[in-house]
């Protein structure tokens, strides 16, 4: 991973490096080519194989930083560089990292597919006056109604919320109150370990 890192020496200020790492994360992040690749091959000075390693080292610099969630520029530099390694464009890596990091995280994890989430929840109890089955005339029921935000469709828009309304007997209210007192008493015992 770090040998082809050192073509960022040639680069002709640090900013343009951590813009071109920055430019390597979205890339990353949507599956997407660099745009302007002839023109980095032109000013790094090197040819085609040799950013494709830099673009494959920067991925991994980069995927290696978001799994060990590495905060501090001193733990970066001591887990992912070697020692011999350029030191300030360790450095300016390593800070740039550090800085990044949190920002990186929340991109990734929005990126991914994730469950709908229950925002707020409202009930009442009502009494059913018409139905096909005279049994169930007159029953008290539970009406709840739920906010759900549902996960995004595409990365930057905002989650759509949609409201589920469910009719619950007495005898499915209470069901659904004995799954839920075993899911908290599981979840008690998950986090007691």
């Amino acid at each position: 991973m770090s040998i082809p890192l050192l073509s960022l020496l040639k680069a002709p200020s640090p900013k343009y490096i951590t813009d071109l790492i920055d430019q390597f994360f979205f890339a990353r992040l949507e599956a997407s080519s660099i745009s302007n690749k002839s023109q980095i091959i032109k000013e790094l000075e090197i040819n085609e194989p040799k950013f494709y390693e830099l673009q494959v080292s920067v991925y991994d610099l980069i995927n290696d930083s978001l799994y060990y969630n590495l905060k501090s520029p001193e733990k970066i530099e001591k887990q992912l560089f070697p020692q011999k390694f350029h030191g300030k464009l360790r450095s300016l890596l390593s800070k740039h990292i550090s800085t990044s990091l949190e920002k990186w995280n929340k991109l990734c994890k929005s990126k991914y597919l994730t469950l709908p989430k229950l925002i707020s929840f409202d009930w009442r109890v009502d009494v059913k006056s018409a139905s096909d089955l005279t049994s169930t005339l007159s029953a008290p029921v539970v009406l709840l109604e739920m906010k759900v935000q549902e996960p995004p469709e595409f990365v930057g828009l905002m989650p759509k919320i949609k409201t589920v309304n469910v009719e619950l007997t007495k005898e499915r209210l209470q069901t659904m109150l004995d799954g839920l007192v075993r899911i908290n008493e599981q979840l008690l015992s998950v986090s007691n370990k």
